[in-house]
C-alpha cells in the first residue's frame, strides 16, 4: 500500500501535469474539435483523421490532470466533460470512455484511420483493476485486444495485440494460477462461466486473425483447460 501511495505521489509530480501545460492542452483540444466539425471530404477520411486527432488531443489533456485536483481549472474541466471521460483507480488517472471509442470507430469503420482508432481503444484501456482475478483479465482482453482483432483481423497492430494477450495470460497463469494460496483468484468450477465468457470469443478472434499454434493461443487454451468440459 505504501508503494502505491508513493507511486501516485510521484505520478502527480511528473512533468506535464502543471496548470500551464493543462491549459495549453485544453486549448489544443478546442482547436482539434473545431477542425473535427469543419473537416469534409467525399470519402469521409478527412473527418475520420480530424476525429482521431481530436481523440489524441483529448488523451493529452487527460494525461495533464494531476491525481489530486481539489479545485481550479482541472475540476471545472472534468465536470464539463464527464460524458467523455471516466476515472480509473487505483492508478489515479482519467481515461476516455471505452463506449465513446467504440461509437467513434463504428462511425469511421471504413476510413483510412479506422485501424488506428480501434488500437487507440486498446491502449486507452478500461477503468478499474482486476486485482489478480483471472476471469476479469480474460474479460478485459476480450473487450480490448479481442475487440481490435474482431474489427481488424489483419490490422497493423495485430502482432501487438497477440503479444499483449500472451503477456497478460503468462503473468496470470504463471504467477497466480499455479499457487494454491491464490485460489481466490480462480476457483473452479465457480468462476468458469465468467472465465470462458471472455476466453471463448477471444480465442475465436485470434484464430480468425491467423494466430493458430502460437504462444498466445496456447496460453488461452491452457487457461480454458482449467475448466471442466
Amino acid at each position: 500500500m505504501i508503494a502505491v501511495v508513493i507511486a501516485l505521489m510521484l505520478a502527480s509530480q511528473m512533468p506535464g501535469r502543471d496548470p500551464s501545460t493543462f491549459l495549453r492542452r485544453v486549448a489544443e483540444l478546442k482547436l482539434a474539435e473545431a477542425r473535427k466539425w469543419d473537416a469534409t471530404s467525399p470519402d469521409g477520411n478527412a473527418k475520420a483523421r480530424a476525429t482521431l486527432a481530436w481523440l489524441l488531443a483529448l488523451q493529452n489533456v487527460l494525461k495533464a490532470i494531476p491525481i489530486e485536483r481539489a479545485s481550479g481549472p482541472h475540476e471545472a474541466w472534468v465536470k464539463a466533460n464527464e460524458d467523455l471521460i471516466v476515472y480509473s483507480e487505483p492508478a489515479g488517472q482519467w481515461l476516455i470512455r471505452h463506449d465513446l471509442l467504440v461509437v467513434v470507430h463504428a462511425d469511421h469503420a471504413n476510413s483510412a484511420v479506422a485501424d488506428e482508432i480501434a488500437w487507440l481503444a486498446v491502449e486507452n484501456g478500461l477503468p478499474g483493476e482486476c486485482e489478480g482475478y483471472i476471469p476479469c483479465y480474460a474479460s478485459s482482453l476480450n473487450t480490448l485486444e479481442g475487440g481490435y482483432l474482431r474489427a481488424h483481423p489483419r490490422g497493423a497492430h495485430r502482432r501487438e495485440a497477440f503479444d499483449r494477450i500472451a503477456e497478460s495470460l503468462r503473468i496470470s497463469l504463471d504467477d497466480l494460477l499455479k499457487r494454491p494460496d491464490h485460489a481466490d483468484f480462480l476457483l473452479v468450477p465457480r468462476d468458469c462461466g465468467y472465465l470462458l465468457e471472455g476466453l471463448t470469443p477471444l480465442r475465436a478472434a485470434m484464430v480468425r486473425a491467423g494466430e493458430d499454434g502460437t504462444e498466445a493461443l496456447a496460453l488461452v487454451d491452457r487457461a480454458i483447460a482449467v475448466c471442466p468440459k
